[in-house]
């Protein structure tokens, strides 16, 4: 199925007008050694055992809630403000160690938890599936002073965001094993299902794996996709000496640390990509791509775009989750 067959949406068009009138990397690339050293970096993460520290906790009818902290395994390159990790975690009654634990990974914008809890974790609850949110490096309770809002100041930055938040997923897939659970998960939409892509593809164990309207690389939405307007290119150009030599940099730094260069996850068999027939922001071309280098996959179309598959169709991401613990509690009696 090509993406020439779809109409691509006119929300998606109207959503990104608005939102590229902000600018990403407006104080350029930022720290260069870094970035000449990313791909290397995200392949070699090493999976760190953390401590979280639990604040708050409440039981309610239907469901416990906690909210807690941990130092990310990524501090070394993270801001003072990024740190330390924050999430909130939903346990069903009656819970054991057969009670899948999925891990909710952010999505461009989604700053604290409560998208999240309320389209995704909480419904899931009924299903017997406990949920942990995470606070991603960059965003929220974790955004560094002088940024505004979501919009990382350099290209550094946001690879040490993705770099973070791997980190972080991977320790915490490690942590949820520690405390007895045998069905781990990992979901995401948009970023965030680009995020689960990679910690899928890095962890070593067997996992429920739902990465939703992902890109195999940030590449194609960034540089030569509809988000193209939200990236600072005159600061960019203004550091390469021109535009077309900012616009390969970046290229080339997104693509070879994009997916199709990194190891085929263990789990590909149990992984459902859902991706957005008229999807104008992550064209389903780019979906395609990664469903063909994880063969075996599970490639599952909604109808509409970015935007509106986010808001209205949280019920098929969360079925494609269910779905996805099914097949791997087949594997693992």
């Amino acid at each position: 199925m090509s993406e020439l067959n779809f109409r691509k949406s006119k929300i998606d068009y109207i959503s990104t007008r608005f939102t590229n009138r902000f600018k990403f990397f407006k104080r350029g690339f930022g720290d260069r050694e870094f970035l000449e050293l990313i791909p290397g970096i995200l392949k070699e993460i090493e999976i760190k055992p953390i401590q979280i520290e639990w604040k708050k906790e409440k039981k309610f009818k239907n469901f416990s809630w906690k909210q807690g902290s941990f130092e990310s395994p990524f501090e070394g390159y993270l801001p003072p403000e990024a740190k330390f990790a924050h999430i909130q975690m939903l346990l069903p009654p009656n819970y054991n160690e057969d009670t899948p634990i999925c891990i909710h990974f952010a999505m461009t914008g989604d700053q604290g938890f409560t998208m999240r809890l309320f389209a995704l974790a909480l419904p899931l609850l009924r299903d017997g599936i406990g949920s942990i949110v995470l606070e991603i490096p960059f965003y929220g309770l974790r955004k560094p002073k002088g940024q505004f809002n979501i919009f990382v100041r350099t290209v550094s930055d946001f690879f040490k965001m993705c770099g973070g938040t791997i980190s972080e997923g991977l320790a915490l897939l490690e942590w949820i094993k520690s405390q007895g659970f045998k069905y781990k998960g990992i979901t995401g939409i948009s970023m965030g299902g680009n995020i689960t892509c990679f910690v899928g593809s890095l962890y070593k164990e067997k996992l429920a794996i739902v990465p939703c309207l992902p890109p195999h690389s940030p590449e194609p939405v960034f540089v030569n996709g509809m988000l193209k307007d939200s990236i600072h290119w005159k600061n960019l150009a203004k550091e390469e000496g021109d535009l077309d030599s900012a616009k390969k940099k970046l290229s080339r730094l997104m693509e070879i640390s994009g997916l199709l260069n990194f190891p085929k996850p263990l789990s590909k068999d149990f992984a459902i990509i859902v991706a957005g027939e008229a999807d104008a922001i992550v064209s389903p071309d780019t979906v395609l791509q990664l469903h063909n280098y994880w063969e075996g996959s599970e490639l599952r179309w909604v109808k509409g775009g970015h935007v509106r598959s986010i808001f209205g169709k949280t019920g098929v991401f969360r079925q494609a989750i269910r779905d996805s613990f099914y097949k791997l509690k087949k594997e693992i009696k």
